[in-house]
């Protein structure tokens, strides 16, 4: 977190020394870069990452469902009956913050895809992996509160193999993954 910090940071200062070095024409062109690149959005990451970083430090708590930018707000994820002072613990800014129900806490969420991770890098799993199922790769997707399996071939076949030799979870999509790319 700290290093997308500091690349958004020299990002910033990087496009006004540039500006300082261009031509009329070109300048133009910094400007509008620069004006989707303002400091509300700016304002908005050092928030996101300071209530990130609260939430992490508490362990995740079971309410939280995790945080991400949506336009010029955060949107909180909340699992579970929240008080306004547990709420008040992760941020004190409301101002731009929105609160937005899930099905399943960060926690919760964090721990299958470790189950995930364990199963799918164990060498002893490859054929399995690979051959028998085509799991390609897995994702979590804090917007949709969900975590996504790639699988080369998904179809009803793949998922049920998927599901009964690796996991069974209401969490997760299913999606056809890209053949060119391994993540």
């Amino acid at each position: 977190m700290k290093h997308l910090f500091i690349v958004l940071f020299l990002f910033l200062n990087f496009d006004i020394s540039v500006l300082s070095h261009t031509t009329r024409r070109t300048q133009k062109y910094f400007v509008k870069v620069n004006d989707c690149c303002d400091t509300t959005i700016y304002s908005l990451n050092l928030k996101l990452a300071d209530l990130q970083k609260k939430a992490k430090e508490k362990k995740h708590p079971s309410f939280y469902g995790g945080s991400y930018i949506n336009e010029n707000h955060i949107v909180l994820l909340i699992a579970d009956a929240v008080t306004y002072s547990e709420i008040l613990d992760l941020t004190i800014d409301f101002s731009s913050l929105q609160i937005k129900p899930c099905q399943y806490s960060y926690k919760e969420l964090l721990h299958i895809c470790e189950q995930l991770d364990d199963f799918f890098f164990r060498t002893s799993n490859r054929d399995i992996v690979e051959k028998k199922i085509g799991w390609s790769s897995t994702f979590l997707s804090i917007p949709d509160n969900r975590i996504y399996i790639r699988l080369v071939k998904c179809n009803k076949e793949s998922i049920e193999l998927f599901k009964k030799n690796v996991c069974d979870s209401s969490a997760f999509v299913f999606v056809e993954a890209d053949l060119y790319i391994h993540i």
